[in-house]
């Protein structure tokens, strides 16, 4: 014999009792107290809010938070990823806050550490509240997300042109120059370089469109570097592999 108990979802949590009496044909009665506890899953979130400060627009910055279960019955969570009208997920430089993963079960008693990032795609203030939905519970974890983009900007002087006046050709005494001024206005550090020109800048980018670590959105996510120092290791590495790889194939 089994017995269940059904409470609707809004019901209050708390313990639920019942005398029932069990009539026996041609025997006694027999009374047996029935008591059931009826709890409503819920995440407890020790740190609710999350300040990632200022990051440079293309920059990534990461926080870990830990999901705990203090509940007597297991916790299915998850979350809504952003989408378009037409129910299309938003591609991830349209959406400055994100998580990983973003759905879980933690049975009585467990935690999980999940990861929410920023990546601002402009400059200025972002603020956005993440909630988790909860299986058989109307109310959302929330996680309130607030943070600062930073845009990298180098101002010029001379601001419009340069105007480097007549000169014969080949000449070369007195050379023909205009000096520039450059200013960096920001509190980041700034590398420029030339596109044309500098070469370091022109075998990285061949061994970008050679590299085969992008995600299914053509992003690769990389470790910050200094500036002035090389390119990423993980980067050379791969590319050298393969092309070591097509060079014996050709041989």
């Amino acid at each position: 014999m089994a017995i269940i108990t059904e409470l609707p979802k809004d019901a209050e949590e708390g313990v639920r009792e019942l005398l029932w009496e069990l009539p026996i044909k041609n025997g006694p009665r027999y009374a047996i107290h029935l008591r059931a506890r009826h709890e409503i899953p819920q995440l407890t979130l020790p740190i609710s809010e999350v300040d990632f400060g200022t990051v440079v627009v293309g920059q990534r910055s990461k926080r870990y938070l830990r999901l705990i279960n203090d509940k007597h019955v297991p916790v299915e969570w998850s979350f809504r990823v952003p989408t378009t009208k037409f129910g299309v997920p938003l591609p991830p430089w349209e959406v400055p806050f994100g998580i990983t993963p973003t759905f879980g079960m933690l049975e009585p008693g467990q935690d999980s550490i999940v990861e929410v990032s920023f990546t601002p795609n402009a400059a200025g203030a972002f603020a956005e509240k993440l909630a988790l939905r909860i299986k058989d519970n109307r109310q959302s974890a929330v996680i309130a997300l607030r943070g600062s983009g930073s845009a990298l900007e180098v101002n010029i002087t001379p601001t419009s042109f340069c105007h480097l006046g007549p000169v014969l050709p080949y000449q070369q005494d007195p050379p023909c120059r205009q000096e520039l001024t450059l200013e960096n206005p920001t509190d980041h550090p700034i590398e420029i370089y030339s596109v044309e020109f500098d070469s370091a800048y022109v075998t990285e980018e061949e061994m970008l469109r050679e590299y085969d670590g992008y995600d299914e959105h053509s992003i690769a996510e990389m470790p910050l570097r200094e500036v002035g120092s090389s390119s990423w290791p993980r980067l050379v590495e791969s590319v050298e592999k393969a092309r070591a790889k097509s060079a014996r194939a050709a041989q």
